[in-house]
């Protein structure tokens, strides 16, 4: 029923575009397709970027509050979603208004809008607030911003919003203008960092930061709260009334809970390690890291401290990705190795599956001759997903650095999260701050390091 349906839809498709094509021979082609065109090809074309909250892999998986609700639009038109990263907003409208791709799946505001698209706010409304160092001097009023220097992305609505403060307030405020490409997470961690002296931020994006820079402090709104949300092109008046249809669709109650899985999701501190024995021994699961490891040609306590620093051995934990047990697999990666929700969180299946997974790395990395430095490999990947160090293997190469040397490769890692380098073409999956994986493998290795001090 469902398949006879859809191919009388496509019927009806190619039925109005004969008839649009002969109402229109006298006129330039439209530059962007509306519903029955998309429903023809069968795809759903989305421009987007990669961000912290819109769009971003984690481990072996797309995610992002912008990405699921583009997968359920999709799911809800029964098409294919085809994901177009960009570097820039300016890029994404270009793209929308030549009719290269049919939606804007990301947090623009209406200020970036121009006449002839249209407005769809997605997002939570948020103030804009001035973001600085905890060490200076706090703004406590717009009318207090004179003579601080302020960066802010180019054709960005905080250069917009900032340039409109500066008129009210007699022109007194330095604005530095950065890269359209610099993104908002890399001001942060300058400001963190003492590089710059200000930046602007959404407020709901900072209580996300400063769980991770936390030498950041907001002071003076700059803004009323603004809608934020995704655009299309006001011509596609079929596609826009089949999301709006869509929209009511949505329950509050799930659009609540995907904000607070990407905007107020919680970051685990670092908790100093301290190994403590009980019983002479090192987990409760020590038998089940010595039946699987020898599967890898591992050490088990090198299986173990990759599982402490996942679960600190906690079988019924889930993080705010998703990712579930002992070993922490995320659910398209759960799945390809035979887990369930129904088994994901028992001991034994959770690290059988690891390990099914660490084998899987193991081979990706088969060319990497010397066992340690391909354990560092794959620890990485295990944390950050093989993507994002496969980017920085392209980028060792492309550098004249040996891609099978950690030492190398953990540099162009590092550099994932400065616009030179993930919009390099040689890098496929965009910004990533590198630092998190780096400090996993650190970490991992030196908790083995311990436990081959205190077990033999």
């Amino acid at each position: 029923m469902h398949k006879a349906a859809h191919i009388i839809t496509i019927f009806i498709v190619m039925v109005l575009l004969c008839t649009c094509n002969n109402n229109s021979s006298n006129k330039h082609p439209r530059l962007c397709p509306d519903l029955v065109e998309i429903v023809a090809r069968d795809t759903l074309r989305i421009a987007t970027m990669t961000g912290p909250t819109s769009y971003f892999y984690y481990r072996d998986q797309e995610v992002g509050y912008d990405y699921e609700l583009a997968q359920e639009l999709a799911d809800y038109l029964q098409l294919t979603p085809q994901y177009i990263l960009a570097r820039t907003h300016s890029e994404m409208l270009h793209m929308l208004q030549n009719g290269q791709v049919d939606i804007i799946a990301y947090n623009l505001a209406p200020l970036r809008i121009d006449k002839g698209l249209k407005f769809w706010p997605i997002h939570e409304k948020s103030q804009l607030v001035l973001l600085q160092h905890k060490s200076a001097q706090p703004i406590s009023s717009v009318q207090n911003v004179a003579d601080t220097k302020i960066h802010v992305a180019r054709n960005s609505i905080f250069e917009q919003h900032i340039k409109n403060l500066n008129e009210e307030t007699g022109g007194q405020i330095r604005i530095v203008l950065t890269p359209d490409t610099m993104r908002e997470e890399e001001l942060v961690a300058d400001v963190n960092s003492k590089k710059i002296d200000a930046t602007v931020i959404y407020k709901n994006t900072y209580q996300l930061f400063r769980k991770k820079y936390h030498n950041i402090t907001t002071s003076a709104p700059i803004s009323v709260s603004i809608a934020t949300g995704w655009v299309t092109n006001t011509e596609a008046e079929e596609l826009n009334s089949a999301i709006e249809r869509w929209l009511a669709t949505l329950k509050s109650k799930h659009i609540n809970a995907l904000r607070r899985k990407y905007f107020v999701r919680t970051i685990v501190p670092h908790r100093p390690f301290s190994a403590k024995l009980v019983n002479g021994t090192i987990s409760p699961y020590d038998n089940l890291f010595r039946k699987y490891a020898p599967e890898i040609n591992w050490d088990w306590r090198l299986l173990a401290a990759l599982c402490y620093h996942e679960s600190r051995f906690n079988p019924n934990t889930t993080s705010p990705m998703g990712a579930c047990g002992l070993m922490q697999l995320v659910p398209v990666t759960a799945k390809r190795y035979g887990l369930t929700d129904e088994n994901c969180y028992d001991p034994e299946e959770s690290i059988k599956a690891g390990v099914q997974y660490i084998k899987f790395l193991n081979d990706k990395y088969a060319a990497i001759s010397q066992t340690e430095n391909r354990i560092n490999f794959i620890l990485a990947s295990y944390n950050a997903g093989p993507a994002h160090i496969f980017d920085a293997k392209a980028l060792a190469r492309k550098y004249g650095q040996d891609d099978k040397n950690w030492q190398h490769v953990k540099k162009y890692l590092l550099l994932k999260s400065e616009p030179e380098y993930y919009n390099d073409p040689v890098c496929k999956y965009g910004y990533y701050r590198g630092t998190a994986a780096v400090n996993y493998v650190e970490k991992v290795i030196e908790t083995y390091h311990v436990y081959e001090q205190i077990i033999k």
